[in-house]
């Protein structure tokens, strides 16, 4: 079954399908990271959290979501720039 955008819900409906997250993440880290250090570098200068730890929480979030296409790039890499974001 489709979502309205025409791609299939990933996983249960509950949390992410993980072996999808965890398949797409080592293609994504990079871009993810350099998203994370673009971010933190607009932060006052005395911050102490790191790009990698960013990444790292942004993973654990995007864990929690439902009906994500994993191989849409341009979809996982806005929602986990949002949720840099925040």
């Amino acid at each position: 079954m489709s979502d309205e955008n025409g791609s299939a819900p990933v996983g249960d409906g509950h949390k992410a399908d993980r072996p999808a997250l965890d398949a797409a993440m080592p293609a994504l880290y990079h871009e993810l990271r350099r998203i994370a250090k673009e971010y933190l570098s607009r932060e006052r200068p005395d911050h102490t959290l790191q790009p990698t730890a960013l990444v790292h929480e942004a993973y654990l979030r995007l864990t929690q979501q439902h009906k994500i296409d994993w191989s849409c790039r341009a979809q996982v890499l806005g929602i986990a720039a949002r949720m840099m974001r925040r």
